[in-house]
Formats: C-alpha cells, sequence, structure tokens
C-alpha cells in the first residue's frame, strides 16, 4: 500500500471513496470487492479518504465522536488490500460540486478514476440529492463505470461506523471490537490527578486522550490492556465522574495498571478496551470502594485471561 497525492496518478484506476472511520469489517469487505476488480481489469486499486470530516468542514462547532483518528485510520488501511491510499481534503469548494461536476472535474480529469465503486448507501456531491441511478449515468458521460457494492451483514446487521458508534455507547465493548477486527483504543498523556487510588492501593493513571474528536465509550468500569514503551499491562480503566470521591462533574479517565511501578506522569499511553465490566456507582466512602475496586480486579483478571 503506498499513499499518494493527485500529482503522482500516472495511470488509471479502479477507486472508492469514503471516510471510513474505524475501517471495520465492513469497510474491509467493501475493499476486498474494489481490489477484485481491480484484478480483473489489471489497474490498481486505489482508496479516497478525507483527513477531516467532512462535516466539520461545512459547520465549524462540529466536534466529530471518532472511531479513528487520521493517523489511525490511515494504519489501518495500510492493513487492507488497497495498492494506493489518497488522502483527499474536503474543502467548501469541493461541498458546492454536483455529483456529475465531482465524477468529471474530481474522478475523472483529477484522478484518473477509470471505475468507481461505491457503497450501498454512500451518497455524494452538493447536498447528496442523486442516487445511484443518476451516478451510473453520470459516469457514462464520462468514460467512468460505476458500480454498487453489497452490503456487508454479520447475523443479519448491517456493519456500519455509526452502528458501532452505538455499540461504544452502549458498552458493548466485545461485539464493537468484533466488528472493527481489533481493540478500540484511546492514546493520551498521563496527568495529575488526586492520587486518591494510590490512598487504598490502587494507583491509577490518569489520562488525557490526544485527540478531543476521538469518541469515548460509555461511562462505567472496563478491562484493558495497557501499552507502555513496546510492553503491554493488564489494567483496569474508569470512565466516569468518580461521585464517590468528588463532588466535581468533571470527565475523567483513570486506568490502574497491574503489576506495574513507573512515573509515567507526562509520558503516553495506550489503552485498548477488552470488555465492560460494570456500570460507576456512588458508594458510602474510601473503604466501600476499596471492597469494590478489589472485586473488579478479580473480575478484569478473568476477562484478560480468556483473550
Amino acid at each position: 500500500m503506498k499513499v499518494i497525492n493527485p500529482s503522482t496518478i500516472n495511470c488509471k484506476t479502479v477507486a472508492t471513496i469514503g471516510f471510513f472511520d474505524g475501517v471495520h469489517a465492513g469497510h474491509r469487505f467493501l475493499i476486498h470487492q474494489l481490489k477484485q476488480l481491480a484484478l480483473q481489469r489489471n489497474e490498481p486499486a486505489m482508496v479516497i479518504t478525507f483527513p477531516v470530516h467532512p462535516r466539520k468542514v461545512l459547520h465549524d462547532t462540529y466536534v466529530p465522536q471518532l472511531l479513528t483518528t487520521f493517523e489511525e485510520k490511515m494504519n489501518r488501511l495500510s492493513t487492507t488490500e488497497a495498492d494506493y491510499i489518497l488522502p483527499l481534503d474536503f474543502t467548501r469548494e469541493l461541498s458546492q460540486l454536483s455529483a456529475e461536476e465531482f465524477i468529471k472535474r474530481i474522478l475523472v480529469d483529477k484522478l484518473s478514476v477509470n471505475c468507481l465503486l461505491i457503497g450501498y448507501d454512500h451518497r455524494f456531491g452538493k447536498n447528496r440529492t442523486d442516487d445511484f441511478d443518476e451516478y451510473v449515468n453520470y459516469g457514462k458521460k464520462y468514460g467512468l463505470e460505476v458500480i454498487q457494492s453489497n452490503a456487508y451483514t454479520i447475523d443479519e446487521k448491517q456493519i456500519s461506523s455509526s452502528y458501532i458508534r452505538g455499540l461504544l455507547q452502549q458498552g458493548n465493548i466485545k461485539e464493537a471490537n468484533k466488528y472493527l477486527t481489533y481493540h478500540f483504543k484511546i492514546e493520551g498523556i498521563v496527568v495529575s490527578g488526586r492520587k486518591i487510588g494510590h490512598s487504598i492501593g490502587f494507583p491509577t493513571a490518569n489520562l488525557q486522550p490526544n485527540d478531543k474528536e476521538k469518541m469515548l465509550p460509555t461511562i462505567g468500569v472496563y478491562a484493558v490492556w495497557v501499552w507502555f514503551e513496546g510492553n503491554r499491562y493488564g489494567g483496569m480503566l474508569n470512565v466516569g465522574y468518580n461521585p464517590t470521591v468528588s463532588a466535581e462533574y468533571r470527565l475523567s479517565i483513570e486506568v490502574n495498571i497491574f503489576d506495574f511501578n513507573k512515573d509515567i506522569y507526562g509520558k503516553s499511553l495506550t489503552v485498548e478496551f477488552v470488555d465492560y465490566i460494570r456500570s460507576e456507582v456512588k458508594l458510602n466512602g474510601l473503604a466501600e470502594l476499596k471492597e469494590q475496586l478489589n472485586a473488579d480486579k478479580k473480575a478484569v483478571l478473568k476477562t484478560l485471561d480468556c483473550c
């Protein structure tokens, strides 16, 4: 796989286009279809994606809730069957192009696309007013074949980025990971916290995510894998407001790393979510909190032992 820009394209390509948030099983199914078409035509398979969410370009106040940052997305796309990945800047000018103008001026004239495979529910062009049949007609006009992909389903569910986000918002980590084909993760910097966990034998690293647009799963306690300087550790993580020890309504991400004793303030951590353990509850003081954390640790160790 090679990341390219429009100026380096020197041959006809078979392409698909989309935001590809998460690069999940449905996206991989689409890109597999793309590769099969490319092999039949003896042309390279190219995935066109956007570095910034199109809605954010159009609405300055919009904050996406992403499954993957741009860097993570590009890394995931590099593991697919695509020959080329082309990050295309989505601009306000681009958003004003009709579907026909986009096909002619961008796909055909600029990107040398010979065949376009589009997702079964994908729409493009200003206001997304055209449908697949119109894309086909525009393509014929400019020498571009337009093909619609099959929907990807597992257990009679159509797998999409929005569906996986919904699973994470429900705390259904296992199913979300199944459809992502990897563990959902968050990367961040360890910042100073209240140090209450340390006083009861459960020191925590307070994580400040690197990207505010990366979504968080629902509030609760999770079994996680923690990566630090190339090594993996088990851990339990809480996303929540710590109602037992704080009256502040401030969301925090705190992870207790098992068998770990290092100064990591200011250092980078990556946490991979393995499973949801329980919801966040307000307990009656530190003694009850310690008892609950001991029970949580047993549950987390059992979960990680099966992974």
